[in-house]
């Protein structure tokens, strides 16, 4: 189709003749239209008349093709009036008779309509956030499902009686210590326990570790339970000063529920346990026994019911570890020429089983470093029955008092902690000696003292520089009923 041909269709609203079917186009001169060719649109529509459109630039319409015309860069000439692009000419140009349907040039299509948009519910988007954020501090764990219209599902009361043992692993979120929670049947909801949080600050104190709590316990209660270190459920060995290896063995046992021969066999290598390897040196020729003896220090300690031997006997190292670098132990006897740290642990454990008081330390690890290094006692022999003991414990034998003890055992040579016939400091510790007894062995009294005994049954002791003295103190413990050897 021609643009000539085109418009006549697109302006048939009754203004020009048709001739033979085609659209008369008015002449450019003609005088009730030449006077608003040079009006601008509006004026146009304020007349009766619409004025004489700009076709002078195509006098011929019907010769031009859509692949002929420009429309990008012509929009004037193609519309029929020049100055004015798409949007204006639709504005201005005619309308069609009532009933008639205007038909749009082909190529131009009509105008989308713009999709109105929906409006966002306020009230749903902070909903939203708030779960997106408690859900982020919370592991993540609490849904809208846990939300009613008046709070959090949640009992009340603090519990119902039942017990129920909870682990709160190290490190856990706040939304991973409510999912265990509400798996133990402790608490209803772990919503509640996120809005008890909230409410309680001190929630975010709560410390790794096992619980003895209630079954339906309110998460305000739950919370307070958990706060509280009563609540804990551990297993308390108390590791007294001088207890030996087997004798610890055995406690550890019985709190723990596991067999004494995985102890036995967890402390068969002790740098695997944390003991430094430079601990096993001796200054005395003697050859070096690794043992974790004298290494397992005394205290009490909180386990847990999953607590392992080596971890039971690893937590006990790295606490000797923290006292002896606390009295700067090796350092101290770093420059010492005669024993070395190893020996002066020896000393301290063999101090820490002869005697009862603290004060009576320091001259104990003086007559002993005086019997063992000064070459001015018979044999250099320590003469100490808790080293005999020492033996007696690791074959499975209870301790003797020293009364008890007969002259065969006395010499038994094939005893490596027999003291009394084998010279110097045994092969290793007899027991495990507190920060006072290693202090002592560290910083020896500066007195002459060879001999000592415990002499009343409050574990008095009585030192003497010669054999005379110290048997008179012998005589004093026999008369206090003290189970001693006769001198």
């Amino acid at each position: 189709m021609s643009y000539g041909q085109d418009y006549g269709g697109y302006y048939d609203d009754g203004r020009y003749p048709q001739q033979g079917g085609q659209q008369q186009w008015p002449q450019q001169q003609q005088p009730q239209y030449g006077q608003y060719g040079q009006q601008q649109p509006d004026q146009w529509q304020q007349q009766p008349q619409y004025g004489q459109p700009q076709y002078g630039q195509q006098p011929q319409y019907g010769q031009q093709t859509y692949g002929q015309q420009q429309y990008g860069q012509d929009y004037g000439t193609y519309y029929g009036h020049q100055g004015y692009d798409p949007q204006q000419y639709e504005q201005f140009a005619p309308q069609p008779q009532y009933g008639q349907q205007p038909q749009r040039p082909v190529g131009k299509t009509a105008p989308k309509k713009k999709k109105r948009k929906k409006k966002r519910n306020p009230f749903l988007a902070a909903l939203v956030t708030l779960l997106i954020l408690t859900g982020i501090g919370f592991g993540g764990y609490y849904g809208l499902s846990e939300f009613g219209f008046l709070g959090p599902s949640d009992y009340s009361g603090s519990g119902n009686g039942q017990e129920a043992i909870v682990e709160v692993k190290k490190g856990q979120s706040g939304g991973e210590i409510a999912e265990t929670l509400v798996s133990a049947g402790v608490i209803k909801s772990a919503a509640a326990f996120l809005e008890a949080s909230l409410k309680n600050p001190d929630s975010k104190t709560i410390q790794a570790g096992f619980y003895k709590l209630q079954k339906e316990m309110s998460a305000e209660a739950a919370i307070i339970a958990l706060l509280d270190k009563k609540n804990r459920y551990v297993k308390t060995v108390l590791v007294t000063e001088g207890m030996a290896t087997p004798e610890i063995y055995k406690k550890l046992s019985t709190e723990l529920g596991r067999p004494v021969e995985e102890f036995t066999n967890a402390a068969k290598d002790p740098v695997a346990l944390g003991v430094a390897e430079t601990w096993f040196t001796r200054k005395d020729g003697k050859p070096v026994t690794k043992s974790i003896e004298g290494f397992l220090f005394p205290a009490t300690y909180e386990f847990t019911p999953s607590t392992t031997p080596e971890q039971a006997l690893k937590a006990m190292v790295s606490r000797f570890n923290e006292v002896a670098k606390e009295i700067k132990f090796v350092e101290t006897l770093a420059s010492n020429k005669t024993y070395s740290a190893y020996e002066a642990l020896i000393a301290a454990s063999i101090a820490q089983n002869e005697l009862r008081k603290d004060e009576d330390m320091s001259k104990g690890t003086q007559a002993l470093y005086f019997r063992a290094y000064s070459k001015k006692f018979p044999c250099n022999c320590l003469k100490a029955d808790s080293a005999l003991n020492y033996y007696f414990k690791l074959n499975g034998a209870p301790a003797k008092p020293s009364k008890d003890i007969t002259a065969a055992e006395l010499a038994d040579k094939n005893n490596p902690y027999n003291t009394y016939v084998n010279a110097g400091m045994p092969p290793t510790p007899i027991g495990n000696p507190g920060k006072v007894a290693l202090s002592a062995a560290m910083s020896p009294s500066s007195s002459s003292f060879q001999y000592w005994v415990i002499v009343d049954d409050k574990g008095t002791a009585a030192f003497a520089s010669s054999l005379s003295s110290h048997c008179s103190n012998v005589q004093k413990a026999i008369k206090a009923n003290v189970p001693v050897r006769p001198c």
